[in-house]
């Protein structure tokens, strides 16, 4: 078993909240203070069913703000083939754009890896701004063609300027249309951490995606959250972030609160695959362990 504490206190403190990961078949009921969720999400957004379902299924703002962005950006997008168009991908938008978000700790397949099980199998879609390439995302797709699944992403030279203008939200728009004209049962928007204050979860949680356990090995794992102590830092970091959790029927969204903290639901959590929301009271939850009061810390995942 794979145990990791979160800590919210200074170094070489007891841990308040404690993180592991397990095996699905040693993750059992949760007890008291404890919460077990998915290891990973997976999130794949169904396009079978034509452009009229595909555009009912994403939200009208997120519709809205792209088809405004797309005017004034002049954006367009084509697929890149040929040894050349994934060297440029890989080398100039990919790798920068990791380093840029991740520092020391970005890490991506190899290239000669990314270059035969998902270029050479796959798709390479850029994104074009007044007819230069900025962006890209490499999709990895099985020889039936049935799913596409979003892989690797970058903006050109890691630049702030096209990440944070909209150029991966251009991309997964893009990708999504090119799936539903071309045969596609769905796309694979990959997955995340199960904290519903993930951006990329808020992000992709627009286009209605289905929320499910992946199909890989980190389907068979489980995170299993227990609160040690109740301290306002522990309080503060549960309840600015709610949590997707495994309930009797499937998954469930958990946004904590209290007095102080009121739930956090302007972070949304409707996608089919969760089932509901609940509301739990920190009181509650937190009952009967040590307690230590002081001033709040916060903390986010």
């Amino acid at each position: 078993m794979e145990t990791t504490a979160a800590r919210t206190g200074a170094p070489g403190e007891s841990a308040d909240i404690e993180l592991s990961g397990v095996p699905a078949r040693q993750a059992g009921p949760p007890g008291p203070a404890c919460v077990v969720l998915p290891f990973r999400i997976q999130l794949d957004v169904p396009v079978g069913d034509g452009p009229e379902a595909l555009r009912a299924r994403i939200c009208d703002r997120e519709r809205r703000a792209f088809k405004a962005r797309r005017t004034a950006a002049r954006w367009t997008w084509h697929i890149g083939t040929g040894p050349h168009a994934f060297d440029h991908f890989y080398e100039h938008m990919h790798l920068p754009t990791m380093r840029r978000r991740h520092g020391a700790a970005a890490r991506s397949l190899p290239p000669a890896l990314a270059y035969e099980c998902l270029f050479r199998l796959g798709i390479l879609f850029f994104l074009a701004q007044d007819g230069v390439r900025v962006a890209g995302v490499l999709c990895a797709r099985p020889r039936d063609g049935r799913v596409l699944t979003m892989r690797l992403l970058g903006v050109l030279d890691g630049a702030r300027q096209y990440y944070t203008g909209g150029a991966v939200r251009a991309l997964t728009h893009f990708a999504l249309e090119w799936a539903c004209e071309n045969g596609c049962a769905s796309v694979g928007l990959s997955g995340c951490e199960p904290f519903l204050s993930k951006g990329i979860f808020q992000f992709k949680q627009r286009f209605h995606p289905e929320c499910r356990l992946p199909d890989d090995h980190f389907g068979g794992k489980r995170l299993v959250l227990r609160v040690l102590r109740d301290t306002p830092a522990v309080r503060d970091f549960l309840a600015a972030n709610p949590l997707i959790a495994l309930g009797d029927d499937g998954l469930e969204a958990l946004y904590f609160h209290d007095a102080d903290r009121p739930p956090r639901t302007g972070l949304a959590w409707r996608c089919p695959g969760i089932r509901r929301a609940r509301h739990v009271p920190l009181d509650t939850f937190a009952r009967g362990l040590p307690r230590e009061d002081g001033p709040p810390r916060g903390g986010r995942p």
